[in-house]
């Protein structure tokens, strides 16, 4: 176990107020950190390459209007959405970005 913050925990927390505060359905989705990224970021330096590590990954979730998640957490990679689902950006700021989501 690492002594590293809990995103996942902190997300979940945060997320799930958001909603239940707002009444509303809430999409949390997880980036994914990869190799080109990492290396970018680490500088080749082992110490920094060793926080990436061991650094918890952050999933994606969906949460109900009462801040309970609905469905199951994904931590895996995925390399596209599914064409059956389209988004469309209603709000972005420098934490957040707020989207519709719609079925086709």
């Amino acid at each position: 176990e690492s002594d590293n913050y809990d995103n996942r925990a902190a997300n979940r927390i945060r997320a799930s107020a958001h909603c239940f505060e707002a009444k509303c359905f809430g999409i949390i989705v997880a980036g994914h950190l990869d190799e080109v990224a990492r290396k970018s970021i680490a500088l080749d330096d082992p110490a920094i390459e060793a926080i990436i590590d061991a650094s918890p990954r952050a999933t994606s979730f969906f949460l109900g209007p009462t801040g309970a998640a609905t469905g199951d957490e994904m931590i895996t990679k995925v390399s596209a959405m599914p064409k059956s689902i389209s988004t469309t950006v209603l709000s972005r700021n420098d934490f957040t970005t707020s989207l519709l989501v719609t079925t086709r």
